[in-house]
């Protein structure tokens, strides 16, 4: 297995988390890799100060391939004390199960495409969290899950589609925060349903198949 931290510490504002985030990586790789197969990948994942983060947690991480995991902490942040001991080793692992559908698949360029990334990736997290869903999977009702995935069908060949307001709440008053997280768990929700198929399972699985098996 080839993943390793990177901790972008030249500044030492880490230094009293550096020995307590180690800690957690190992118990996290060893968590996660009684689900995904680790040895057939290799990961930077690298550790940075950084605002753009969960506010719930104090900090967020971001796949951008198959080979590379960003983590960014807010070190002001009143949360991410007590967030680490429960959301570090879930949200590594929502970010894992990214870079598998980037080495297979891919994450995608359309919406629906990021709705099953997005939804697989959670439900992944849900496996770790020994079937908690977490607060940003579950954060729109029924009713306006229908809406939107009304509204995601006449966008589904849209390669400009808005993923800021989809999954970050940029346009409230359109789309509520962290909708696209929701409607994508709710999709996998249904194949996962319909198959008994697990999302540690899935990462290679076309986004076809996610809606020719089920609908809402």
């Amino acid at each position: 297995m080839n993943i390793f931290l990177h901790k972008l510490n030249a500044h030492g504002k880490f230094d009293d988390l550096l020995t307590r985030l180690d800690s957690l990586f190992d118990e996290a790789l060893e968590c996660i890799g009684e689900k995904l197969p680790l040895d057939e990948i290799n990961i930077d994942v690298v550790m940075s100060e950084g605002n753009f983060v969960i506010p719930e947690f104090g900090f967020s991480g971001y796949s951008p391939s198959s080979k590379q995991i960003m983590l960014f902490f807010d070190l002001n942040n009143d949360n991410l004390n007590s967030a680490l001991n429960t959301e570090f080793i879930p949200s590594l692992g929502h970010e894992i199960h990214h870079c598998f559908r980037h080495k297979g698949v891919g994450y995608g360029d359309t919406l629906r495409e990021a709705l099953i990334s997005e939804g697989l990736a959670c439900h992944f997290e849900t496996e770790l969290r020994n079937g908690d869903i977490p607060f940003y999977a579950n954060a729109i009702n029924q009713d306006m899950i229908d809406v939107l995935h009304s509204r995601m069908l006449s966008e589904t060949a849209n390669l400009n589609y808005d993923h800021n307001a989809w999954f970050f709440g940029t346009e409230p008053d359109a789309i509520p925060l962290h909708a696209g997280y929701t409607l994508g768990y709710y999709i996998v929700s249904n194949y996962i349903n319909k198959t008994g198929v697990l999302a540690s399972q899935l990462w290679n699985v076309s986004v076809s198949e996610f809606f020719d098996v089920t609908s809402l």
